[in-house]
């Protein structure tokens, strides 16, 4: 079974999709959990955890993911699990997501290089001597499967106290922690869901911010739309989805995307394996 657990402002957006999609799921093969910044419930068949508060770039949105992976391996017919925020659609089909994801036993995780800034400063004296401390980036969002869920709840006041007080460290925690302690192997390192990061624009204001301040500014239009977004990371509109960009979307090997508008209407059809259709 999969546990799809979604991070998220309110309810889960883009309902037009995701209700199709688990309608068309066997029930046994799926289970939904949302962790909600506001508000309860939700219109999907879904655990609704308690709400922790959380906060933007800080530690506890870690520990809100943990809860949602705690509680989705409550159920032992879970073997993994899926962390996805809520402005993230599917690209495949679930009978096709599903075939994909458990077609063997490993997670899914992104891995690249990045240099460590003067913000992102760990408690690197209490990491554990015998583990390698290997300074790298990944996405949060992330597949696990129960053995590793297993081993972070085991870790979790270690990573704790190396990470709670660095900035943005669930972009960190998750590689450094499964790369020292040798479970890289366990994973295909693959990002699980689709993020555009555009290139920051170089304003006259933005150069006299430091990147903590950018970050925080008010949301800004980086569409055409009535809704406001934040900058970065890209937020995708219907008139994106060109022949050619679905085309790399799908060449990345996501089986998700993210983020994409709340208002705008998405070219899908629930009835192909790869759902997310070019334009018109």
């Amino acid at each position: 079974m999969l546990a799809f657990c979604f991070l998220t402002y309110k309810d889960v957006e883009h309902l037009e999709v995701w209700a199709p999609f688990f309608a068309a799921a066997p029930p046994d093969q799926y289970a939904i959990f949302i962790h909600r910044k506001e508000g309860t419930g939700s219109e999907l068949p879904a655990t609704v955890i308690p709400t922790q508060p959380t906060e933007w770039g800080t530690w506890s949105l870690v520990e809100a993911q943990q809860s949602l992976f705690r509680t989705a391996m409550a159920n032992p017919a879970v073997t993994k699990c899926i962390l996805l925020s809520g402005d993230t659609v599917p690209l495949y089909s679930f009978a096709a997501l599903y075939a994909a994801v458990m077609a063997d036993d490993k997670g899914y995780i992104r891995k690249s290089a990045n240099k460590r800034s003067g913000q992102k400063i760990p408690n690197l004296a209490a990491w554990p001597t015998s583990t390698p401390f290997k300074w790298s980036l990944t996405s949060q969002w992330v597949i696990l499967n129960r053995a590793h869920v297993t081993a972070l709840d085991d870790n979790l006041p270690t990573l704790r106290a190396v990470f709670e007080s660095m900035l943005i460290p669930d972009e960190h925690v998750y590689i450094i922690f499964f790369d020292g302690v040798g479970l890289l192997d366990t994973f295909h390192l693959v990002p699980p869901v689709y993020v555009q990061w555009d290139p920051r624009p170089y304003t006259f204001q933005t150069m006299l911010c430091a990147p903590i301040t950018r970050f925080n500014r008010p949301p800004v239009r980086n569409r055409p739309c009535s809704e406001l977004h934040r900058n970065r990371p890209h937020t995708f509109h219907a008139e994106e989805f060109t022949t050619a960009k679905v085309a790399e979307i799908y060449k990345s090997g996501a089986f998700f995307l993210r983020k994409v508008c709340s208002i705008t209407p998405l070219p899908v059809d629930l009835s192909r394996e790869r759902i997310l259709l070019p334009k018109p």
